[in-house]
């Protein structure tokens, strides 16, 4: 019986492929190529260093801590790292660097603050300078954001469609600790916290503020108009100096209410502020104040620095300000008082 050559044809093919998929295996990594957009998106020599690295580990971040330099992954407070990965754990991760399906270029890029949670670290030799190096990919699973920094470059793009594949891959490798309680969390005065991660001198001033002005923000439209966005989050009201009784609300919040700070966690949600103020201090120094209601916590910017915590003791009064600076929003007077 003759075997048509067509089908000897497809049986080596499909040899071949069974035998590319094993060295991939054995050797750590898919020999099969990126996906031509990947490539044009990350670079050739990303895609190399990806390809051939030495090895590689996955940190744990703790993006709002502080942590002494040797401590730092990035520049943000590594509290767990992994083990090696195995060839069978960078096959995988290869699966996903590798496909356009994982990325999502068509998308408009979110107004998210980028706070990653994890970072994979690939070991191995720059193509380029010929050096040894290491090229980190930085995750925010909250924006569903990553970055790759390799040298000087440092590209970032959603990850949407595969969150929770590569949420799940993650925690397999180093999982998460559990949610706090919100009732076992620690309180602490937010005039203290604010001199704990600013400095005494400028925490002084924020609550001292001159004047404030409040933004109603719509977090899920840009502009390519600076002047209509409020930290990249596009304006769609303004007060340019609250009344005094407004004004002294927010200030007193600051200088003599609680906030929830160690043990309490974030809420597993993309950060997407619905108002901002502006708290003015002297000619062209302030603190900018952004409130996610949602997600039941503020981020605080002075000059370079942020931070950003659980903010749902203060929230009534925080959204009675807002209210208040916006009488007509119909979407500030949906939100509940208290969280849910």
């Amino acid at each position: 019986m003759k075997i048509p050559l067509s089908y000897l044809s497809l049986l080596l093919l499909g040899i071949i492929s069974l035998a590319s998929t094993c060295n991939a295996l054995l050797t750590g990594y898919s020999n099969l190529p990126y996906d031509a957009r990947v490539v044009q998106f990350l670079g050739d020599r990303t895609v190399q260093f990806l390809n051939a690295a030495d090895s590689v580990k996955v940190y744990a971040h703790a993006p709002l801590a502080e942590a002494a330099p040797e401590s730092q992954h990035q520049g943000y407070a590594q509290s767990q790292q992994s083990d090696t990965l195995t060839n069978r754990q960078r096959y995988a991760l290869h699966q996903l660097l590798r496909s356009e399906g994982s990325y999502s270029f068509d998308s408009l890029q979110k107004s998210c603050a980028f706070l990653p949670q994890y970072a994979i670290a690939f070991f191995g030799t720059d193509s380029q300078t010929q050096r040894v190096d290491t090229l980190s990919v930085l995750l925010d699973l909250n924006c569903s954001v990553w970055q790759f920094h390799l040298a000087d470059q440092a590209p970032f793009e959603d990850f949407d469609r595969v969150r929770d594949t590569l949420g799940h891959w993650l925690q397999e490798l180093l999982p998460m600790p559990p949610p706090t309680s919100p009732s076992t969390a620690s309180t602490e005065m937010v005039l203290d916290y604010l001199k704990a991660n600013f400095g005494a001198k400028i925490a002084e001033r924020m609550v001292a503020a001159d004047s404030i002005s409040a933004f109603l923000l719509n977090p899920e439209e840009s502009s390519n108009d600076s002047s209509k966005l409020f930290n990249g989050y596009l304006i769609v009201d303004r007060v340019e100096q609250l009344e005094s009784p407004k004004q002294q609300l927010l200030l007193d919040l600051l200088k003599g209410k609680e906030i929830k700070v160690a043990g309490a966690q974030l809420k597993n949600c993309t950060f997407l502020p619905d108002v901002g103020f502006r708290l003015h201090v002297e000619k062209e120094q302030y603190t900018d104040l952004l409130i996610a209601f949602y997600c039941d916590d503020w981020l605080l910017i002075n000059a370079n620095k942020q931070v950003r915590t659980d903010c749902r003791l203060l929230r009534p009064d925080l959204l009675s300000v807002a209210r208040e600076s916006f009488p007509d929003d119909a979407y500030l007077r949906s939100i509940p008082l208290e969280s849910e």
